[in-house]
């Protein structure tokens, strides 16, 4: 089984490695929600859950498709702290940069932001970018 590879990101550094990025490579943001469109799933059973985030560094949104099976997602709002994993695209609607989610998930942990600060920055020092 091979993994694809994957990085943890700010999302500054995101949108600025954005025409380098290997379209197979799994990124991580951390953020808050923004922004949240949560479709109606009896009237709209095909269309995603779009949480838009923003970091401090940056604004991204990012797209979960199937998001109705995942009881962790029913009750999102605004202010909520989410850790985003998933391959980066441009919306064919928009034409702007989403992350395309395989894991969205709802952080409760009020130490797990600084802990991925430290991640980061930690993977900026040892990875070189511009490969």
């Amino acid at each position: 089984m091979s993994t694809s590879p994957h990085r943890s990101l700010f999302i500054k550094d995101l949108m600025s490695s954005l025409p380098g990025l290997p379209p197979d490579v799994q990124i991580s943001v951390i953020g808050v929600a923004v922004d949240v469109t949560n479709p109606d799933p009896e009237t709209h059973p095909t269309r995603p859950l779009v949480v838009t985030l923003d970091d401090g560094t940056g604004v991204v949104s990012c797209v979960l498709f199937g998001h109705k099976e995942l009881d962790h997602l029913r009750g999102v709002k605004i202010g909520d702290s989410f850790h985003a994993r998933g391959v980066v695209m441009v919306s064919q609607y928009y034409q702007q940069t989403q992350l395309k989610c395989s894991a969205l998930k709802v952080v409760t942990d009020p130490n797990f932001e600084t802990l991925w600060i430290n991640k980061v920055l930690l993977e900026k020092k040892n990875t070189d970018f511009s490969n």
